[in-house]
């Protein structure tokens, strides 16, 4: 299906959900999201097998590292994450339309299985017993929650905090007054819609991703934990940088809660192989003057 015959089946789709099903949050749907839902919907009534009760028998059950294998985080630390995300307001605690509530608890848990793993919405839809429709809802509900704590989550190290990391780098690597090495990371999207300039997105290795800059190790840790962040599909390109954000977020939520050195991250991005490609010899000259200078400087 090309983009235009995409576009107009997603917009009658759209009207379709928020008149018959009274949606009322349909418009902020990916295309291909919308297209999937209304297949569900009208392919009859023939009903999945789902898994009863996952959230409510299945999860309690879990041993604690069972707990940590699934979601990333212990439970104690969940309830927390949890707390601070309904804080936000961003999860309905009430009735909306006359649409049975989702427990916020449950709503959440949706969303951090989707940033944990690579499953779709139709597998994840199965697992928690809810409609397809409510996954994606959920998961951007949380997403924007998890966005608006960004700022008290992510941030530059200050005053005593600044000059330890600084002590700590300088022990490391020899080099004084440096608060962290920024690098970047490449994460696949979808080809966005021509309406979006889809070369703008396109890679040297013709892949179409976003950028993410970050302290260089964090890549490897930030997309083995959450690994919805290798692939980002079904996700509208404007809502691209909320759900980076909000990973980002959730990850410094399970730092400032002693997750970091759980072994939990089973499958780590390896470091870039080693290429062929020549030394930009002027580059590294401009390097090593760099270097030079702040650490003469720094004496």
């Amino acid at each position: 299906m090309d983009d235009c015959s995409l576009k107009r089946n997603s917009r009658i789709c759209k009207t379709f959900l928020l008149n018959v099903f009274e949606d009322d949050e349909a418009n902020d749907y990916d295309d291909d999201v919308v297209m999937e839902v209304v297949h569900h919907l009208l392919r009859g009534k023939k009903r999945r097998q789902r898994i009863a009760d996952y959230f409510g028998a299945t999860v309690p059950a879990y041993a604690p590292e069972e707990f940590s294998s699934h979601f990333r985080m212990r439970r104690e630390t969940f309830e927390e994450v949890c707390r601070q995300i309904v804080s936000t307001g961003h999860i309905p605690q009430e009735q909306m339309r006359g649409r049975e509530i989702i427990e916020p608890s449950k709503q959440i848990m949706i969303s951090i299985w989707m940033l944990a793993n690579m499953k779709g919405y139709r597998q994840i839809s199965d697992r928690y017993n809810v409609a397809y429709s409510s996954v994606y809802r959920c998961f951007m509900r949380t997403c924007r929650a998890l966005q608006c704590l960004s700022a008290e989550k992510i941030k530059w190290p200050t005053g005593a905090w600044a000059n330890e990391v600084m002590q700590g780098f300088e022990k490391i690597k020899g080099f004084p007054r440096v608060l962290g090495a920024v690098d970047g990371c490449h994460i696949e999207i979808k080809a966005p819609q021509e309406k979006y300039h889809p070369l703008s997105y396109l890679n040297r290795k013709r892949d179409y991703s976003v950028i993410l800059q970050t302290i260089g190790r964090a890549f490897g840790l930030l997309k083995g934990k959450w690994r919805r962040l290798r692939f980002l599909d079904n996700t509208k390109l404007e809502d691209i940088p909320t759900v980076i954000t909000a990973a980002c977020t959730l990850h410094n939520m399970c730092i400032e809660n002693n997750e970091a050195d759980m072994d939990i991250c089973d499958d780590v991005y390896p470091d870039a192989p080693a290429t062929n490609e020549p030394v930009n010899q002027s580059a590294s000259i401009k390097r090593n003057a760099l270097a030079q200078y702040f650490w003469v400087n720094s004496q």
